[in-house]
């Protein structure tokens, strides 16, 4: 969900490699999620099985944000405030101002329903100032909210996401590079079984969602050293084969049903359709590169975060509106579909360009200027304590008087 754009340049200034298909599949599986979260509002997209499967997106993201995490920071790490910093550069601006939208919608769901309008669920149900204080924060993953989000409720992932990857980035600071395979291993291992015992579900949140989210980020930077030392794939005969096989495992385990412990344990299957596609050797991803489809993934962040609110929105006007034009039962759904995914897209695009990336640009110069604040108190030279002199102090000041006093008779003495 929230990772890092998979182009530009690394914090040091350094350019790193772009990987268009990767980018590709983070839009895609946005807006996967997008349309997991409102298939409610038909049941033949209720009832279809693919859509049991979706909530995996969410582990997806998790897995590619491990494996960005590995290749834009821990090849070069900064110290652990400035990684922390930069995080929330990239991801609070435009958080707090989809949450500051989605209480907007409340206020304006509030007015609806005082004027006689019906709507699907009361304004600010479940909702009140500690959980908003709680989301504003990004402290879902402590789990105040019990097992129940409220506002603008796919924020949890950053939450979990900020401090995942805050948590290995620290480790990979204090033990090193070297040591980074097996704490990310160790990581998986006792995420896995951690989730086993006490029978995680994809729906829990607070600290049982930031042990998911850790399992997917260290699984995605293990895959990510994979992928630098073992380059396997090579030829568009065999990056195309391998490319095929991966869609197929992906579409075996979204065929699944999500049981324990089975619905966890589908990362592997992911992780294995990223490391193919990080290749970037078969038809596919060339496929994916002319027709530009990367450029989707640039706006994923603000798909995610925006989906909620113009998902409620569109809903209710598309589920009002189409039976009186004669549009229901498949036929519905197949406007519903493209339309909403269109109007979210359009809508994520204008927070992008005139949100997320100013926020973003705007968090990191006032970082500078803290920064340059900071250094200049900690340069300057201590400033004399008045009322207060030192023994040494007093010795000299009593000799300089004794000397005056004596007309310069100890200078001419000396002399």
């Amino acid at each position: 969900m929230t990772a890092h754009q998979l182009a530009g340049h690394r914090p040091d200034g350094a350019p790193f490699r772009r990987y268009s298909s990767l980018d590709t599949f983070r839009g895609l599986a946005a807006v996967g999620v997008a349309v997991f979260h409102f298939r409610w509002t038909h049941a033949e997209l209720n009832t279809a099985p693919v859509f049991e499967r979706l909530f995996n997106l969410l582990d997806f993201f998790f897995v590619l944000s491990g494996f960005v995490l590995a290749h834009v920071y821990l090849t070069k790490p900064l110290k652990l405030g400035n990684f922390v910093w930069r995080r929330m550069a990239r991801l609070y601006p435009l958080h707090v101002f989809a949450l500051l939208m989605f209480l907007l919608l409340q206020l304006a769901k509030l007015l609806a329903v005082h004027l006689g309008v019906a709507a699907r669920h009361d304004a600010f149900a479940g909702m009140n100032v500690v959980n908003f204080l709680d989301t504003l924060l990004l402290l879902q993953w402590t789990g105040l909210l019990g097992h129940e989000i409220s506002w603008n409720y796919p924020s949890w992932t950053v939450s979990t996401e900020l401090l995942g990857a805050v948590i290995i980035y620290a480790l990979a600071v204090r033990f090193g590079q070297r040591l980074l395979g097996p704490i990310c291993a160790a990581l998986v291992v006792a995420s896995a079984a951690y989730m086993f015992l006490w029978s995680v579900d994809p729906s829990d949140y607070g600290p049982n969602a930031l042990i998911r989210t850790l399992y997917g980020l260290a699984i995605g930077c293990l895959l990510y050293r994979l992928h630098v030392r073992f380059d396997v794939i090579r030829g568009r005969v065999w990056g195309t084969i391998a490319e095929l096989a991966a869609i197929g495992l992906i579409v075996v385990l979204i065929s699944t049903p999500a049981t324990r412990p089975v619905w966890y344990l589908t990362n592997f299957g992911l992780a294995f359709a990223v490391f193919i596609f990080a290749a970037e050797q078969g038809l596919l991803s060339v496929t994916f590169k002319r027709l530009q489809l990367h450029r989707l993934g640039t706006g994923s962040y603000s798909i995610y975060l925006n989906h909620a609110l113009i998902g409620a929105i569109f809903s209710k006007i598309f589920l009002t509106l189409a039976p009186k034009l004669g549009i229901t039962g498949y036929m519905s759904v197949a406007v519903y579909v493209p339309t909403f995914i269109m109007v979210l897209v359009a809508y994520s695009r204008l927070t992008l360009v005139y949100i997320e990336r100013p926020g973003q640009q705007l968090w990191l110069r006032a970082g500078k200027y803290l920064s340059g604040i900071i250094s200049a108190k900690t340069s300057a030279p201590p400033a004399p304590v008045v009322g207060r002199v030192t023994p040494m102090q007093s010795v000299a000041d009593f000799a300089l008087r004794l000397e005056k006093a004596s007309g310069g008779l100890i200078r001419r003495h000396r002399a």
